[in-house]
């Protein structure tokens, strides 16, 4: 059960070795928000967090070393916000749906979000 929401819910897709995770939240609309903390990966320990119809995307990195996310989102947005600042998206076919993404670095202790712009909301 657990895996199946890190995996599928939580579109977690870690790599531990190169220190990179990307996420793709895939909340069904009847759920508001989803969260998994303490989750180890490698030396790291992060917390992931899905909301806002899987418009919002948080990663935090309570330990470990700097960390690679790449935030996924459904759809194609020229432009996604990471901790509200606009930053030109990667469009991309995932498994045969579109989805628009961002990489960034999240250094131990810090806390990062990623959303889709209001005005690109679908």
């Amino acid at each position: 059960m657990i895996s199946h929401i890190a995996t599928r819910m939580m579109g977690m897709e870690p790599d531990a070795p190169r220190h990179t995770i990307a996420t793709l939240g895939r909340l069904p609309a009847e759920v508001a928000w989803a969260q998994l903390d303490h989750v180890p990966l490698g030396p790291h320990d992060i917390q992931v967090r899905h909301e806002d119809g899987n418009r919002t995307s948080t990663l935090a990195n309570h330990a470990g070393p700097d960390l690679a996310w790449e935030a996924l989102f459904t759809g194609e947005h020229a432009v996604l916000l990471v901790d509200d600042m606009p930053q030109t998206a990667t469009a991309k076919a995932l498994r045969g749906t579109r989805v628009s993404s961002v990489t960034i670095h999240v250094k131990t202790g810090q806390r990062r979000v990623v959303k889709v712009p209001a005005a690109n909301k679908e």
